[in-house]
């Protein structure tokens, strides 16, 4: 038998599941509340046109 056929999820693809964070972020004297938002921010944005609108 093909291992394929024992595939029970689809794979993903790593540039659309995944979003980079700055290094800069991690080195400026920021709570950890802060850089989570900042991230989700990163997270929400449009890889397109670099904006981000959160409703």
């Amino acid at each position: 038998m093909s291992r394929s056929k024992f595939q029970r999820w689809p794979k993903r693809d790593p540039i659309k599941n995944c979003f980079l964070l700055p290094n800069e972020v991690f080195q400026l004297d920021l709570s950890g509340g802060a850089k989570l938002v900042y991230a989700y921010l990163i997270y929400c944005e449009d890889r397109d046109t670099y904006q981000c609108v959160v409703s």
